[in-house]
């Protein structure tokens, strides 16, 4: 054997321990997979797919330093139900950066060392930056010394955002007038599991904006699923994970049961569509659950399709309605929205529907009739434009 071989041999590799009856096993890379295999059966390909972070908790797992079996069966009941305006809410991830260069990056990092602590300095960073600044909570503020026309962007991600708290983030976001680029908005403890969202997003039975998968893309769509909505399903022994929409949209959800608050479900915005539900999030505060959950239907809804020709007025499915229970929908709007006028009204009528409405009084359907429906459903807005009507002709 070589000098170079024996010293591999001999070094010193990432090992983890397991105690038991007064000894201590030091287990290597290869045993560790071993003793994750015998006790879920999962392949060598599988068991390296996974993060570090999640081996680790499968082997932890596996000497029975944890739950036992049922935590880690597939599909387990959900651990809490609550509901609506009981949930338990809290932002997840917010990103940042200063609009029209308010503040200099100078004046945030003293913002930030005064509240959160002195920053350890890193020669990296994210999204074209390439200078962060580390602070003891472990979110950053990041820089880019030869690109001033980017300013600066403060980041506190995941479990970092979690630390800092809902306080501590409003503080951040009003202190530094944040134009909001990416706020993940998460809800524990939700009343169902993923593969149950899974089972209700392959049979189509939602009311969401995300498109249906496009063939051009996916050649393997089965036959009956081409109305399947854009999605992504993950499985293992930790728990599953179904994502909603796609990463490229400015929002998508994800519903994962890998954490000990039992199920959550999470909202990713991003851009503008972050930048517009900030101020509703931080500055409705006493409100929150009511926030995340409406923008959460305002996303998706699991609705019953046979209740209603009509998806907008589908009933919610059970369980859904209890998840959303005294929750509205909370529509936040990317372009201005158009009121609808009586001279807007007249066009549409022209253009597309006169023909149709033509064809089907000529085949013996009753237009007074449909009309008697449509006045039977007049709501206010539909009462103003006619009051308003009057008040010109007059």
């Amino acid at each position: 054997m070589t000098e170079a071989a024996e010293r591999r041999r001999t070094a010193p590799r990432r090992e983890h321990s397991r105690s038991g009856a007064g000894v201590t096993l030091q287990l290597t890379g290869r045993q560790t997979y071993l003793l994750v295999k015998d006790a879920y059966g999962l392949s060598l390909g599988d068991y390296y797919s996974l993060s570090f972070a999640n081996r680790e908790a499968l082997v932890q797992k596996a000497q029975g330093k944890h739950i036992g079996s049922d935590e880690l069966s597939p599909h387990r009941r959900p651990s809490n139900t609550n509901r609506g305006v009981g949930l338990t809410t809290s932002i997840h991830w917010l990103r940042g950066t200063n609009p029209g260069l308010k503040f200099t990056f100078a004046d945030a990092l003293s913002f930030l060392t005064d509240f959160l602590g002195k920053p350890d300095p890193v020669p990296s960073g994210l999204n074209g930056y390439n200078e962060s600044h580390i602070f003891p909570t472990g979110c950053r503020l990041m820089v880019n010394r030869s690109r001033p026309d980017m300013g600066w962007c403060f980041d506190a991600s995941g479990r970092h955002c979690e630390e800092l708290g809902f306080n501590r983030l409003q503080y951040i976001y009003f202190g530094l007038q944040l134009r909001a680029r990416r706020i993940d908005l998460a809800v524990d403890g939700c009343g169902f599991t993923p593969h149950q969202l899974y089972d209700h997003w392959l049979r189509d039975e939602v009311r969401t904006d995300c498109l249906p998968l496009d063939p051009r893309f996916h050649d393997n769509i089965k036959p009956g699923f081409e109305r399947v909505r854009s999605h992504r399903w993950t499985s293992s022994p930790i728990g599953d994970c179904l994502q909603m929409g796609s990463r490229q949209s400015t929002s998508v959800a994800r519903c994962y049961d890998q954490r000990e608050t039992g199920t959550r479900f999470e909202l990713e915005l991003k851009a503008g569509r972050a930048e517009l539900t900030a101020p509703l999030v931080f500055e409705g505060a006493g409100q929150l659950p009511h926030v995340v959950v409406g923008l959460i239907q305002d996303f998706v809804d699991f609705v019953d399709p046979e209740s209603d020709t009509n998806r907008s007025r589908c009933a919610f499915l059970p369980f859904w309605g209890n998840f959303i229970e005294g929750c509205k929908r909370l529509t936040v709007y990317l372009e201005p929205r158009k009121d609808p006028t009586l001279p807007r009204i007249i066009d549409w009528l022209d253009r597309q529907v006169a023909v149709n409405l033509a064809v089907f009084r000529e085949t013996g359907h009753s237009v007074e009739k449909l009309i008697r429906f449509g006045k039977s459903r007049f709501g206010e807005k539909h009462l103003a434009l006619i009051a308003s009507a009057g008040s010109d002709a007059t």
